[in-house]
This record gives structure tokens, sequence and C-alpha cells, in this order.
């Protein structure tokens, strides 16, 4: 179900329990495959597609996204791709807005990411959206406009980490939906 929060939206329940185990025991195995973050300690992240390990629910959970967003017409694959994240006690994504690209063709396109809440943390690692820090619960898919908002996240704190799908979309820039 689409709940509205802050300027924003989230799905909760997007995936389910059994898509939430899968991903996380995936995630955790493949940790040691991940590129530290060099914006502080405790980050790290890796393109799906450079995990040894294929898991092929998370194209089926790209497909569920592109379906539920009407994706077909406004956007393409980002060329930041779709990534799994980790994050760990005293982590932080600080506030910062990613890049608008043109391809060359004199069309502009911002940078959508659709993150996906597999783990959090018992304190913080909630996200922060335009200045307001969001509530979101595990399971849930929250619609970030990556390359229009500022955003970030709350520092972590304690033993269980942040562990996160985050699916990249080029959004044409006259589709501000």
């Amino acid at each position: 179900m689409k709940h509205e929060i802050g300027s924003t939206y989230f799905y909760d329940n997007f995936i389910s329990e059994d898509e939430q185990e899968i991903i996380r025991e995936w995630a955790l195995r493949n940790e040691k495959h991940l590129i530290p973050g060099p914006k502080g300690p405790n980050r790290s992240r890796e393109l799906f597609e450079k995990i040894p390990e294929n898991l092929s629910i998370l194209r089926d959970i790209k497909t569920r996204i592109i379906e539920s967003e009407n994706l077909h017409e406004i956007a393409t694959d980002s060329v930041r791709g779709d990534y799994l994240s980790i994050q760990r006690n005293h982590a932080v994504v600080p506030p910062h807005m990613d890049i608008t690209i043109q391809p060359g063709n004199g069309v502009w396109y911002y940078m959508r990411r659709y993150n996906i809440f597999i783990s959090l943390p018992e304190i913080g690692g909630l996200p922060i959206y335009a200045g307001e820090t969001l509530n979101i619960t595990e399971r849930s898919m929250l619609k970030v406009d990556a390359g229009l908002v500022i955003h970030g996240t709350t520092q972590i704190v304690g033993e269980l980490p942040r562990i996160m799908l985050s699916y990249g979309f080029s959004i044409y820039q006259n589709n501000l939906k």
C-alpha cells in the first residue's frame, strides 16, 4: 500500500517476509564483496552485477517497481545502476543531492532511486528527505528523487546493520511525477 510521507511516498510491505529473509542472508554472505564508502566509516555498497553470487529475486523486484510506478515511458536505467548497501554502527549518509544527467542530445534526466529497506538498526539509519526525518519500516520501499531533493540519513547506533537495496532510474526532466 502506498503512503505519503513528507514530500515523497513509500510502499509498506513492498517485499514479503520470505523475500526479506532471502535478501538479508544473501547480503550478509556477500558483504565481503562490497566496497567501503568514501564518505565515512562503516558504509559499503556495490552494484548487484559486481556481486559474484547472483540473486534472481533482485530482477523480479525491479520489474515490480517498474510496474508499480509505471516507469515504462518516463525512465531509463540509471548510469549509476542498482546496488546493495550495508551500513553499520556510527555510519551516516551526509545530506547531498545527486547530479543531474545530460546525455548530450539536449535532453535532461534526473536520478530517482527506489530504496527498499531489508534491515534497520536498533537506532537511526532513517532517511532524511528535504530536511525531514522519515520513519520507515523494514520491507518498505521509499521513492527518492535523488537528483532533485537533498537527502541523507540519521546516524546508525547499534549492532544491527542497515541493509538496503537501491534501484536507480534516470527520469526525463519533464516527468516530475
